[in-house]
C-alpha cells in the first residue's frame, strides 16, 4: 500500500503529514471540515506517537497538497 504525504504550507511554517492510504480519505475529510468552519480543529498523530493539533484558521490560510510518498519505492 502507497503511503501520501500531506503538506500544509502556512506563513508560519511548513508541515508535513505522513499518512497511510487506509486513512488519507478520513484525514482529508476532518481538513475539509476545519476548512468550511464544521469543525475547530484537526489533530493527528505521527508515527512516533506525538500529536499535532491544526487549529481551523490555520488550515483555512494554508495550501495543502498531498502527494504519493516514493520513498519507499525500489530503484531500478
Amino acid at each position: 500500500m502507497k503511503n501520501f504525504i500531506i503538506t500544509i504550507r502556512h506563513a508560519s511554517g511548513n508541515f508535513k503529514l505522513n499518512v497511510a492510504s487506509e486513512k488519507l480519505e478520513e484525514i482529508k475529510e476532518h481538513i475539509m471540515f476545519c476548512i468550511s468552519g464544521k469543525q475547530d480543529a484537526f489533530t493527528n498523530k505521527d508515527l512516533k506517537g506525538n500529536e499535532q493539533i491544526y487549529p481551523a484558521e490555520v488550515l483555512k490560510n494554508s495550501i495543502i497538497s498531498i502527494e504519493i510518498d516514493n520513498e519507499d519505492d525500489d530503484v531500478k
